[in-house]
């Protein structure tokens, strides 16, 4: 069909399909009407008369099975009770088309219809022509006309669906027991095997009971080094951990040996300054002594006088008060003579 269409329209020829054109508009009659214009579905209505001879040669080039038609007609009044009253049409239908649908009666039931006589459908598609009477019902899922066909088809693809899920899960459990049959038969089959293969390896088992001793002297000989050996393993773990902890100490120890030395550094290196600058201060006021107070024999006599610079210091202070407040004679010819004297 849709090649058909193609064709048409790239050759510039106006026209429609029958299922483009119908709507079920009383949706009781649907089974009816679908089954009765399935077969005429895809009929091409040409537009214009003039088309037809190049319309029914591109059909003989597509080997189109469907009727291509020029004889059309604009559906009006429709018959009372005829099939062409349920459908609403909306573009021209071939003219012998109109004329089948105003001709077939809808009735309730076969009984009516065999009452009435003539051709009549009834709403589940049982028809009834001159030839005899037969159904033409369609699958929901295989409906065509209509907005609501769409509906239809998926509403029944969707059962049709959950249909096959359930037959799939069905057959899936029926698997699922036949697998589980064939893995007992398989078991089955293996047992029989391991009893011909003990037959066979008697020998073989006799041998091992014989070395099964000897295997479990063995095994005890090996649990007991190895009982050894985790002892050995945690006695040395131990000694590494008290060596890791000497060491850590050793290294705690010779870096707080490092920070007194170098305070004890600085410290002999600031009293140092304080000597040196001790010693500088006490050049600068031995020089501004007489020469003959700081002659060795002077300093020896000094040393001789006092024990230490305490009590140089305590004699200084006294002579010091009693020139403050001593009495003194100043009379000049007294201090001649004493000059005179001390030379």
């Amino acid at each position: 069909m849709a090649p058909m269409k193609r064709a048409l329209d790239d050759a510039g020829i106006a026209h429609h399909l029958v299922a483009d054109s119908i709507d079920i508009a009383d949706e009781t009659w649907r089974a009816a009407a679908e089954g009765l214009l399935r077969p005429s579905r895809w009929v091409v209505v040409l537009k214009h008369r003039s088309d037809e001879g190049r319309a029914f040669d591109i059909a003989a080039k597509q080997r189109y099975r469907h009727y291509v038609v020029a004889d059309t007609q604009a559906v009006g009044q429709a018959p009372a009770g005829s099939l062409l009253a349920a459908l609403n049409v909306s573009a021209p239908l071939p003219s012998w088309l109109v004329r089948q649908l105003g001709g077939i009666r809808c009735v309730a039931s076969t009984e009516e219809g065999a009452q009435v006589g003539g051709e009549w459908i009834t709403a589940d598609a049982y028809y009834r022509d001159g030839r005899g009477g037969r159904s033409v019902f369609v699958e929901a899922r295989d409906h065509q006309f209509g907005a609501s066909a769409v509906d239809s088809r998926r509403a029944a693809l969707e059962a049709e669906s959950a249909r096959w899920d359930g037959e799939l899960s069905r057959i899936a459990k029926a698997q699922a027991e036949v697998e589980r049959q064939f893995k007992d038969v398989q078991r089955a089959a293996v047992g029989h095997k391991a009893a011909q293969e003990l037959s066979e390896r008697a020998d073989e088992f006799a041998e091992s009971r014989a070395r099964l001793p000897v295997l479990r002297q063995a095994r005890a000989e090996s649990a007991t080094r190895m009982s050894q050996l985790d002892a050995e393993h945690d006695r040395v773990l131990r000694d590494s951990t008290r060596s890791e902890q000497a060491y850590e100490g050793a290294q705690m120890a010779l870096r707080d040996g490092e920070g007194s030395a170098a305070g004890r550094l600085r410290e002999h290196e600031a009293r140092r300054e304080v000597l040196r600058k001790a010693s500088r201060e006490s050049r600068a006021q031995k020089a501004q002594f007489p020469a003959n107070w700081v002659k060795p024999a002077a300093l020896a006599a000094v040393r001789d006088e006092f024990e230490n610079a305490r009590q140089a210091e305590i004699r200084a202070h006294h002579v010091d008060q009693e020139l403050q407040g001593g009495h003194w004679e100043v009379d000049a010819s007294v201090v001649e003579r004493h000059a005179r004297m001390a030379a």
